[in-house]
């Protein structure tokens, strides 16, 4: 479509930018602030171009319902989805269809809640084990630590097994594909991925460093036929209703890529999150702290569950989602033709001050007294039929590790750290901090 004819198709509620760029030049340079520009322009939604793309971001729950929700047949998961398949494949995450709502019926059992109290005896070790380590250093990156231990949960959760030996190749791999990935999201032309270039070269050895680690314990699984109390045992195991089929090995690559992915990084950067905010509100830290002694220092206490719901509104690890239009639609009276391709971004949403009392506060009580809300005003985990299916997993993981953590050590992490919005929503340069224990 040429942009003279975009630019007069979206003249009502059209954000100009650039001539040729669009918006893009301003996305790429900060795209946090980009959002929460755009909104000022029309209140719910904008329209705007990245480079030649038409775009329309959503800015208000009752739209974004609609696109999640109401009329979620009519839109795939957006471009950026496209970048993360070489790494996925056609996991839960990228795929679509029927083919997606076939995988959705065989891992949903897996992430069941009592399933997910089965696991809380490794959450529980395995958090011990890192405690012990970093007891004796006066200072440490808090977010490093939080990757190795979410990795070692999710690795011990997933395949019944630690993978210390294949450890630092396999997060060396993870962070190589995310940034790599993003870094192909943000650009509207990418080199082929058969172009013999360093950066090229770097991302396909990533992809073939995870590929030789997962298929090696898939082949190893299929061969031993011995059950396991495991995630990779209940995938392999898991019979479609309706046709009784199990997964190949593809898809059995595909979705244990996805959760290590969605499993590992995305619960480290709010567990980061976390500690960083209430290192910065020593109120909010010393109610947390009574309130867990009070409970026998137990991981399911009412004022952490509102510590994490608040860090998730502030710092939710999927900052933004896009979809992509199949056919025309109509979104708050606004035409949307087919193939638009549609941005909504959580971080903006989640700190509108016009769904939110003091939006920029971390407040956790708010959730005590805000009950009513908008189920798509706050949505760290998606919504609609693509709701996260490890919302439960995350959350268990992430009460055990603060309520071990903070009942063992006295931290400070005074210096500033500025947010990194990639693929999700990082701690830009870490969080190095200081321990004393308690």
């Amino acid at each position: 479509m040429k942009r003279s004819t975009i630019d007069s198709m979206y003249k009502d509620i059209y954000v100009k930018g650039h001539p040729i760029f669009g918006q893009g030049l301003k996305f790429k340079a900060d795209p946090l602030a980009f959002f929460e520009e755009i909104k000022t322009y029309n209140p719910g939604i904008q329209k705007f171009r990245f480079g030649y793309l038409p775009m329309v971001n959503l800015s208000h729950p009752e739209l974004i319902k609609h696109v999640l929700q109401t009329n979620n047949k009519n839109y795939y998961k957006g471009r950026e989805y496209m970048h993360l398949r070489p790494v996925l494949g056609n996991g839960l995450l990228t795929n679509e269809g029927e083919s997606w709502l076939s995988q959705r019926r065989l891992a949903q059992p897996a992430f069941h809640k009592q399933k997910i109290q089965g696991f809380i005896e490794v959450m529980e070790s395995s958090t011990e084990a890192m405690i012990d380590v970093i007891r004796t250093q006066p200072e440490v990156d808090l977010h490093d630590w939080m990757m190795k231990l979410t990795m070692d949960i999710v690795s011990r959760t997933m395949f019944g097994i630690q993978v210390k030996e294949d450890e630092e190749r396999v997060e060396q791999a993870l962070s190589v594909a995310i940034e790599s990935s993003y870094g192909r999201v943000q650009r509207l032309i990418n080199p082929p991925l058969w172009l013999p270039i360093k950066s090229i070269r770097r991302y396909n050895q990533s992809i073939r460093d995870l590929n030789e680690v997962v298929n090696t314990i898939i082949s190893n699984r299929r061969q031993s036929k011995t059950r396991h109390d495991d995630l990779l045992d209940m995938f392999m195991y898991a019979e479609d209703e309706d046709t009784q089929e199990t997964m190949s090995d593809s898809q059995l690559r595909d979705e244990v890529m996805t959760i290590f992915l969605a499993g590992h990084e995305t619960t480290a950067n709010a567990l980061t999150w976390a500690l960083y905010i209430l290192n910065k509100h020593q109120n909010k830290q010393a109610q947390l702290l009574e309130d867990l002694k009070s409970n026998d220092w137990s991981y399911n206490t009412p004022y952490l569950n509102l510590v994490i719901k608040e860090t998730l509104r502030l710092f939710p690890p999927a900052w933004a989602v896009g979809r992509r239009a199949l056919e025309n639609d109509e979104i708050g009276g606004v035409e949307v033709p087919a193939k638009s391709n549609i941005t909504i971004c959580a971080y903006q949403v989640h700190r509108d001050p016009e769904l939110w009392d003091q939006p920029d506060v971390f407040m956790p009580e708010r959730f005590e007294y805000e009950k009513e809300y908008h189920k798509f005003q706050y949505f760290p985990f998606g919504g609609g039929p693509r709701f996260c299916i490890g919302n439960n997993f995350a959350q268990l993981e992430m009460q055990i590790i603060l309520s071990q953590f903070l009942r063992q050590f006295e931290y400070d992490c005074s210096k500033e750290i500025e947010k990194e919005p990639m693929i999700t929503l990082r701690p830009k340069g870490g969080l190095s901090a200081q321990l004393t224990q308690r």
